[in-house]
């Protein structure tokens, strides 16, 4: 049983927990409308109030409200450390925290396993200021488990759903990142990906997905699924708060090697994009027939999506052709999750040297890219062959909201039957 979280402190003016940016958190701490302390007191009410439904959690953080203590003496004598100054953050159950938090993959068999180091990509949150808030639930062994376990149940904390419509299915691996951030339990939520577990979560829970390059941000502590394709996401409610935290979050590391391959010395500030509008001379390819059948309120909002982007100046390409589509399509489940999963055994180069038309390089989203001197894919959330052709290549994967579906929109099921899918409300 968790320990209630106490009340925040008389005349605390907090924004809604739904929709906060780091703007609003930087001038409510500057002002003095409200400490760290009643921020972190505020999600933990919440958590209390809704999470035993959703089962997005595992575990809170017993050390949360002193290191908030800490972080508001900070502020009253030398300023806040940056942007990310006493922001809550759940972390995937996967992620390793030197503290009193288990990293269990949400199984009971690591329970009192410890590393020597912390992962690089919690120390570095740390060091910018963030209350690392709890560990998130996911998926147990990111679906390694077995082949057909419902997403987003683990041993340690049962089924988690998503946060629109009752027993809806939130997708994963990173599920209770996106789910908690969706329903206001932390501000932002850190997650990994080997094949979707970022983006096909975002899309369920009407969030911006950030799944970095490979290496861009450290993967050390964390429990992989493939060293050649892993990537740590962000889930945040919009783009640029995702950028900040991706500028604080990456960085090169010696227990990391991928990051040898970051082409700068200094970290840019990714925040510098999100300002101005004007896309003239970016070209968006669009793979039409690798993004499959989808609903037609997706395909429409998806329509709009690529008008607004091409009234901002960005040429559409559209009917962009991935060369290995046909022959992916054309092998058996079973050969596919070999693939993108493989890694997890030493046959996976040998077998991908025997394709035909290989998902690397020129018969995937590179070679489109290239020969349609393209800067950008795009393609609706759930897109499957796209989004595991863009971990296969190790491509940066960005997600955001195309809406959601309407009040009369009739109930789809998974495969099992016990989760819902499609539904009225459901992003």
């Amino acid at each position: 049983m968790r320990q209630l979280a106490p009340a925040p402190s008389p005349g605390t003016i907090l924004p809604s927990l739904l929709d906060i940016t780091l703007d609003d958190i930087e001038a409510g701490l500057d002002n003095g409308r409200f400490t760290v302390v009643d921020l972190v007191t505020a999600y933990r009410k919440r958590i209390d109030e809704v999470d035993d439904h959703f089962r997005s959690i595992i575990e809170i953080n017993p050390d949360a409200e002193a290191i908030a203590q800490s972080l508001d003496s900070e502020v009253r004598t030398t300023g806040r450390r940056g942007p990310l100054h006493g922001v809550p953050i759940l972390l995937k159950d996967n992620i390793v925290t030197l503290d009193e938090m288990e990293a269990t993959a949400g199984s009971f068999i690591l329970l009192g396993a410890k590393l020597a180091n912390e992962s690089t990509v919690a120390a570095n949150l740390r060091r910018a200021g963030c209350v690392l808030l709890g560990k998130a639930a996911f998926s147990e062994w990111a679906n390694y488990r077995w082949t057909n376990a419902p997403s987003g149940w683990n041993a340690r904390r049962g089924q988690c759903t998503g946060a629109f419509y009752p027993n809806m299915k939130a997708s994963g691996s990173s599920t209770g990142s996106a789910v908690a951030t969706s329903l206001g339990l932390c501000f932002a939520g850190i997650g990994t990906e080997t094949n979707g577990s970022v983006c096909h979560p975002t899309g369920k829970a009407s969030l911006v997905g950030l799944k970095s390059s490979p290496g861009l941000i450290s993967r050390d502590g964390t429990m992989p699924g493939s060293d050649r394709v892993d990537a740590i996401g962000v889930f945040t409610r919009n783009v640029k708060d995702s950028a900040t935290i991706l500028s604080v979050a990456a960085g090169k590391s010696d227990r990391d090697p991928l990051t040898n391959e970051i082409p700068f010395d200094k970290i840019p500030d990714y925040t510098a994009a999100c300002a101005g509008t004007d896309l003239h001379g970016i070209r968006i390819g669009v793979p039409t027939t690798a993004i499959g059948q989808i609903e037609p309120k997706e395909a429409n909002s998806f329509e709009v999506a690529l008008s607004k982007l091409k009234n901002l100046g960005a040429e559409i390409v559209q009917d962009v052709g991935l060369l290995a589509e046909e022959g992916w399509k054309a092998i058996t489940p079973y050969q596919r999750r070999m693939i993108t999963h493989g890694d997890l055994a030493p046959s996976i180069e040998a077998y991908l040297k025997t394709l035909a038309t290989n998902p690397l390089g020129e018969g995937g989203m590179k070679g489109a890219m290239d020969r349609h001197q393209l800067d950008v894919l795009a393609t609706p959330t759930c897109s499957a062959i796209p989004v595991t052709f863009a971990s296969l290549e190790r491509s940066p994967i960005l997600s955001f909201p195309l809406g959601f579906y309407p009040p009369d929109k009739a109930i789809q099921r998974n495969a099992n039957g016990d989760l819902i899918t499609v539904g009225p409300g459901i992003p």
